[in-house]
């Protein structure tokens, strides 16, 4: 493979690259998977993308990305040290299950799943509800493939939610950060209170259900 940036040289080195993807690019959710579907396991960096020489060039932003990104790291690990950490609520785990189930039920029912969205949020939004661990069990839950499968073995059912309603349930994987990085869980708009009010926006009507 040659060198993705001068195209002349053999690839013997990995380089991160990040490339805006504009919303036209985004492609269309991917058909049934079947229920051996394993999701791969590969990092996307497997096979060398650069050569040396550009390497070389390239190290100097290089360093300064992970210099950010130590910089960050600390930043968390120094935050959730002063946050309690214990396990999850039940009824976080019950109101984060409802959501999935509502989500992947044949035939859909957009009502339910708003609502389902709603009750999770607004049990997060609560004092008792708003933990660092209810956060992460939902972000995790909601994640990932073997979360899913517990309710409903083929996870890609919900691509057949609207687009709204997906956006609004990824955004439910970024709770993670809500005490880790508060800062950025607001730019993503991820807090349980945005999430709240993304949900509440949510419509119900036939052209909403049409576009799924």
């Amino acid at each position: 493979m040659l060198c993705q940036k001068c195209g002349l040289r053999e690839a013997t080195d990995h380089l991160l690259t990040i490339r805006l993807v504009e919303n036209g690019e985004v492609p269309p959710p991917p058909p049934d998977l079947p229920v051996e579907f394993e999701e791969p396991r590969a990092p996307a960096h497997a096979a060398p993308n650069v050569c040396a020489e550009c390497l070389a060039v390239a190290a100097p932003a290089r360093e300064f990305l992970m210099t950010v990104l130590r910089e960050r790291e600390e930043a968390v690990a120094a935050r959730l040290r002063g946050v309690p950490m214990g396990p999850p609520s039940p009824t976080a785990l019950e109101l984060t299950e409802a959501v999935m189930v509502a989500s992947t039920a044949e035939p859909l029912d957009l009502a339910d799943v708003k609502a389902s969205m709603i009750a999770l949020s607004e049990f997060l939004a609560t004092a008792a509800g708003r933990t660092h661990a209810n956060c992460v069990a939902v972000s995790q839950l909601l994640g990932r493939v073997d979360g899913w499968r517990r309710v409903n073995r083929n996870r890609a059912r919900c691509q057949y939610l609207p687009e709204e309603y997906r956006e609004t349930l990824a955004g439910f994987e970024g709770l993670d950060m809500t005490f880790a990085d508060p800062e950025l869980a607001t730019d993503m708009e991820t807090t349980p209170e945005q999430l709240l009010a993304a949900a509440r926006e949510l419509r119900v009507d036939d052209e909403s259900a049409a576009r799924s």
